[in-house]
């Protein structure tokens, strides 16, 4: 290289140069510069938010008690993480919380984990039941027993694990049933044709409480020591189910009317110990996400009371713990908050 070319190459970054080149070409070269600083402050700052985004790992934050009683904060990061992902065009998030025991259990389906907290915001283990991220499984529904963890999966299967240790003690399918006259093509039961309203444990088997296309709503009982589903009506419910209805306790025979207006049942959460119906509902707005509020419904249909309204954008999953409570897990900007919701008397 000679000493001509070697000076044409120094020019790009001779001060002189620059001070003396055209103002056309001056004005491209303070672009670029302009462009390459924005570009280093849009990484930079992309770089500080990602971590705030997913969350901070292995720490406590006090909360401020608010009207909702916010109970505590979980984060989105390292151990306890809380997963958000999307597949196939579909937010996966978590879909199921628990509260039994003075503890709180989070169906971590993006992760195909549950996650263990104390009802403190205490971390205390996760319990693995699949493949991280597995695009063949899409855990729907947990329900918490004495001492067994039932997971309703959309592709068709139930996972029992122990309690106290996570293993993995059962696996099922759910229930099949034929396609028209067809002898070949089946669909499930619970998320073909129907789906899940509730479920919950009683006298070691896991009742799953279904509402079909017309609306009619029948009971199924898991045994998890043979692995079969038998629909019944000593347990569960029975009924019609549409949004609005009427539904009736196969163990107790008390039977409840739901009407509530602009609000649509979505979820039965169970039964309060003064025999109220306690339920999620949504009402519609323009689009989804849709607003939610759990109702609580004497025999006769009226709304006992009511928890305030959880806006849309922010909700995950609502359950009534063991005490009685009704709890909601909603995301606050990056943090989750699990929300013990006071309930409104009418």
């Amino acid at each position: 290289m000679n000493k001509n070319n070697m000076m044409d190459i120094m020019g790009d970054f001779d001060p002189e140069f620059v001070k003396e080149a055209r103002p056309r070409e001056r004005k491209r070269l303070f672009l670029r510069i302009g462009v390459l600083i924005l570009a280093a402050l849009i990484i930079a700052a992309a770089a500080i938010a990602l971590p705030k985004l997913r969350g901070c790992a292995d720490r406590k934050v006090p909360v401020t008690e608010t009207v909702k009683t916010a109970s505590f904060l979980l984060f989105a990061e390292g151990e306890g993480a809380i997963m958000l992902a999307m597949e196939r065009g579909m937010p996966k998030r978590p879909s199921d919380i628990c509260v039994s025991g003075g503890e709180l259990f989070i169906l971590n389906s993006a992760a195909n984990n549950i996650l263990r907290f104390g009802i403190d915001g205490e971390y205390r283990g996760t319990i693995r039941i699949g493949e991280f991220f597995d695009r063949e499984s899409w855990p729907d529904r947990l329900i918490v027993g004495g001492s067994k963890l039932y997971v309703l999966d959309l592709y068709g299967w139930v996972k029992v694990f122990d309690r106290a240790t996570g293993e993995l003690v059962k696996k099922s399918l759910l229930p099949l049933k034929a396609i028209g006259d067809s002898k070949d093509e089946y669909e499930s039961v619970f998320y073909g044709d129907g789906r899940v309203i509730g479920a919950y444990e009683r006298d070691g088997l896991l009742i799953c409480v279904i509402a079909g296309p017309t609306g009619s709503v029948s009971s199924y009982a898991y045994d998890p020591g043979s692995g079969t589903f038998t629909e019944q009506d000593a347990y569960g419910f029975s009924g019609m189910w549409l949004g609005f209805g009427r539904l009736r306790s196969n163990e107790t025979k008390k039977a409840w009317n739901v009407d509530l207006d602009e609000w649509r049942a979505e979820k039965l959460l169970g039964v309060r110990d003064d025999g109220a119906l306690m339920i999620c509902a949504y009402t519609k707005a323009e689009e989804e996400p849709y607003p939610r509020m759990a109702f609580a419904i004497a025999p006769n249909g009226r709304v006992v009371s009511r928890t305030e309204k959880l806006e849309p954008g922010d909700f995950y999953a609502m359950c009534m713990g063991d005490d009685g409570h009704v709890y909601a897990l909603v995301q606050d900007g990056s943090e989750f908050r699990l929300l013990d919701l006071t309930a409104v008397p009418e």
